[in-house]
């Protein structure tokens, strides 16, 4: 987690120092989270057992972003995320389900570029590109993880110096866990769905 607190940091430092040029923008962040993680654990072409977890709740964080015109910017965000989970492992040969009970804390650095349809008060927002994090996986525990993200939302200007951003946000994790000669994981699907709000303060 120190690399990310460290480049979010370096990033914002960057940010105010060159904030008299008016194309930057910072905006604290808060979102609401869905996540969902699901595979079949075979051993030796047999299966083990199938796995699935729901995890629900909040991230809190900043976001500074770039303009390169009106219309077009690039957000890099630095978020924590807390999530309580839900895990079930059900064991076909026994007949068995397994319910846990847990939490996820992590960092996500998201990288996005965004286009804003109007210069109207009121125009829609889209937004897409990558999100990294060091979020615990069941089958992969170790490392960075990466996903592609989308969203499409609503951006609304109070006036040029302040607006309110409302997007709802999906990533699909492409961080596959490691097969090796005696496991696999497979099918492997992992996403995040999330309602991100933000608050956009232009200097």
């Amino acid at each position: 987690m120190k690399y990310f607190i460290t480049f979010g940091c370096l990033f914002l430092l960057v940010t105010l120092h060159t904030s008299g040029q008016s194309r930057w923008s910072i905006a604290p962040s808060y979102g609401y989270n869905f996540g969902y993680e699901q595979f079949n654990h075979q051993r030796y072409n047999e299966e083990i057992f199938q796995f699935s977890e729901n995890s629900y709740g909040s991230s809190v964080g900043v976001t500074a972003h770039y303009a390169f015109n009106p219309q077009w910017n690039l957000s890099v965000g630095l978020l924590y995320v807390h999530l309580a989970s839900n895990k079930q492992y059900h064991y076909s040969q026994i007949y068995q389900t397994f319910n846990l009970k847990g939490t996820h804390n992590y960092a996500q650095l998201p990288v996005l570029i965004n286009y804003r349809f109007s210069q109207k008060r009121l125009a829609p927002y889209v937004s897409a590109g990558a999100l990294f994090s060091n979020r615990p996986t069941t089958a992969n525990s170790v490392g960075i993880n990466t996903s592609v993200q989308a969203g499409i939302g609503i951006d609304y200007q109070f006036s040029p110096k302040l607006s309110l951003l409302i997007q709802p946000i999906g990533s699909y994790l492409l961080t596959r866990p490691k097969d090796d000669a005696t496991s696999k994981y497979d099918p492997y699907h992992s996403y995040i769905v999330s309602l991100q709000t933000q608050l956009l303060w232009r200097f």
